[in-house]
């Protein structure tokens, strides 16, 4: 599953909003949205900071 899958899940299971996951992981709302319409991928520093935090988590 793809980190946008795997984020998506993580706050809609949680009931958080993307701003608060967005700021968490030190990356702007625009650049998510950016990711998720496939406009943009994340850069590989980013994934793997998210990865990292979604596996923190069980995402």
């Amino acid at each position: 599953m793809d980190l946008i899958k795997r984020s998506q899940n993580m706050i809609d299971e949680l009931g958080i909003s993307i701003t608060a996951f967005c700021r968490k992981n030190g990356i702007s709302t625009s650049y998510f949205y950016y990711v998720k319409n496939g406009k943009m991928d994340f850069s590989s520093e980013v994934a793997e900071r998210l990865n990292k935090y979604l596996v923190k988590y069980g995402f």
